[in-house]
Order: C-alpha cells, then structure tokens, then sequence
C-alpha cells in the first residue's frame, strides 16, 4: 500500500493504491484493511465488486482507481490504458479520455 486513496462515493468502505489495488475498510470490524480479489471481466477487464447499504454492484476496477487519484475537470467520460495493456491498472498507466481519444489511442493502421 504506497499511495492509499478513498474509492468516492465509498468513503470509509474501500480505498484504492496507486499500483491498482483495491481493499476494504474495517474487515470484519478489525479496523483493518483487507486487499479485495479482483477478477477478469470477459472483455479482458479487472473487475471488483463493492457493497454499500447491503447491496453489489460490480466496477471495472481502473475507473474505481483513476476515480481516486485523478481529477476529471473536463468531464470526459472515459478511461485510457497508456501502455495499451487492460489489466494494468497502476494509476500511472490510466488517464482520462474522451471516446475518440480513446479510440484514436487504440487505432490499429493496417498495411497491406
């Protein structure tokens, strides 16, 4: 846990590390914090479930991080993997985007 930051709208529930973990407040009210297991979204995405007033909701865990760490003050509604690379979630990977930002960003130029 280098850089801990609190996941918004989960306030003293979940926080995120700047290296793309995530872990939950108050462990089984030890007060301690407890690293959630992610898992694989079939769109080759890291997924996390968090809970909050007793119910699920599943995140892609890079918006849950770049959320934390990264102000968003032009609104863009997407997240932008720099390295490419869906399951690399450290905060200094992600960034925020606009859909053709996004798309632009993973253009493949096919020659032939």
């Amino acid at each position: 846990m280098e850089n801990l930051k609190s996941i918004p709208d989960y306030e003293g529930l979940y926080s995120a590390d700047d290296k793309g973990n995530i872990y939950s407040h108050n462990f089984n009210g030890t007060g301690e914090l407890k690293k959630l297991k992610l898992y694989n979204h079939p769109k080759g995405y890291i997924c996390a479930t968090l809970y909050k007033d007793k119910i699920a909701t599943v995140h892609l865990a890079h918006r849950l991080i770049i959320k934390a760490f990264k102000p968003n003050p032009q609104n863009k509604k997407e997240v932008k993997h720099n390295d490419k690379n869906r399951i690399n979630n450290n905060v200094y990977n992600l960034d925020w985007a606009t859909r053709s930002e996004n798309i632009k960003h993973y253009k493949v130029v096919w020659y032939g």
